[in-house]
C-alpha cells in the first residue's frame, strides 16, 4: 500500500495541525515527531525557513522544485539546511537555499537519496558527505554556491571526505566557487555520470582555484558521460600516489 503520509503548507497554515489534508502543519518541524520511518512528509509550496534534521527512514517530498523552498536564514556551523541523521532518507522535488550548507550527512549508516532537488546559492559547500556516509543522487543541480563570510575560502558545489561515499548521476555543478567537486581521503569515493560541471570560480579569499574536480589523498573516483566547460586555472586534478581516477566519454574544453 502506500506510504504514511503528513502534510505541510505554509502558506497560512494555523500552528497545531495534524498532519492531515484539512489541517497541515505549518513547519517541517513540526510534521517531523509525527513522522514515523516509512512516513512520507509531503511539503506544499512556500518557504520553510527552518533547519531540518531527518531521522532514518523518513521521505522528504516536495511539491515543486521552483517553489518549494526550504531555507536556512542563519549562519551555519558547518552542518547544513537538511542534516541527515539516519538511514534510507529521501528528499525529493524541492529547493533548497540560505546561508548554510545545503545538505550535509556524516557517520557509517547514514545515507541519504536525492532525486530532483536544486541547491542555489547556499554558502560553503553544497553537498557534505563524511566519515562513511553515503549519498545518492539523481536529477541534481548545485548552482552558485558562496565562499564562506567568515573567512572566504570554500564555495564548492560538493566535498566527500574522510571514507564518504557519494554517486551522482544527471548532475549539474555550475558557477560554483573554489573547487566544484572534491573526493579526498583514503576510503572516500565518487561516481559522476551524465554530468556537466562548468563555470566554476575562484574562492573570494585569495581568487585562488576555479577548479571543476580535485581527487587527493588516496580517494578514488569515477566519472563517466561528463564535460567539464569554463572552469578556471585546472579543469581535473589528480594529486597523490594512491589517489586514482578513471574516465570515460570525458569532454575537457575552454578552461581559463
Amino acid at each position: 500500500g502506500p506510504d504514511p503520509e503528513v502534510k505541510l503548507d505554509p502558506t497560512g497554515a494555523p500552528a497545531g495541525g495534524d498532519g492531515s489534508a484539512t489541517a497541515p502543519f505549518a513547519t517541517i518541524a513540526e510534521a517531523l515527531p509525527a513522522a514515523a520511518s516509512g512516513t512520507v512528509v509531503a511539503v506544499g509550496n512556500g518557504t520553510f525557513e527552518e533547519v531540518v534534521v531527518l531521522p532514518s527512514g523518513v521521505t522528504l517530498w516536495g511539491a515543486c522544485v521552483s517553489e518549494t523552498i526550504v531555507t536556512g536564514s542563519d549562519p551555519g556551523d558547518g552542518t547544513g539546511t537538511i542534516r541527515v541523521l539516519g538511514r534510507d532518507v529521501v528528499v525529493r522535488n524541492l529547493r533548497i537555499t540560505g546561508n548554510r550548507v545545503g545538505l550535509s550527512l556524516s557517520g557509517a549508516g547514514r545515507r541519504v537519496r536525492l532525486e530532483d532537488v536544486v541547491i542555489d546559492g547556499v554558502e560553503d559547500v553544497g553537498l557534505h558527505v563524511t566519515d562513511g556516509a553515503s549519498l545518492v543522487a539523481t536529477g541534481v543541480v548545485v548552482r552558485d554556491t558562496r565562499s564562506r563570510s567568515s573567512d572566504g575560502e570554500g564555495g564548492g558545489a560538493l566535498w566527500v571526505s574522510r571514507g564518504g561515499h557519494a554517486e551522482l548521476t544527471r548532475v549539474v555543478l555550475e558557477r560554483n566557487h573554489d573547487v566544484a567537486a572534491i573526493a579526498l581521503g583514503v576510503g572516500s569515493t565518487l561516481l559522476l555520470a551524465d554530468a556537466a560541471i562548468r563555470d566554476t570560480e575562484s574562492r573570494a579569499i585569495d581568487r585562488g582555484y576555479g577548479e571543476g574536480l580535485e581527487v587527493g589523498e588516496g580517494a578514488e573516483v569515477e566519472v563517466h558521460r561528463a564535460v567539464f566547460d569554463r572552469n578556471r586555472d585546472i579543469a581535473v586534478f589528480v594529486t597523490g600516489a594512491a589517489a586514482r581516477l578513471v574516465a570515460t566519454d570525458l569532454v575537457v574544453r575552454d578552461t581559463r
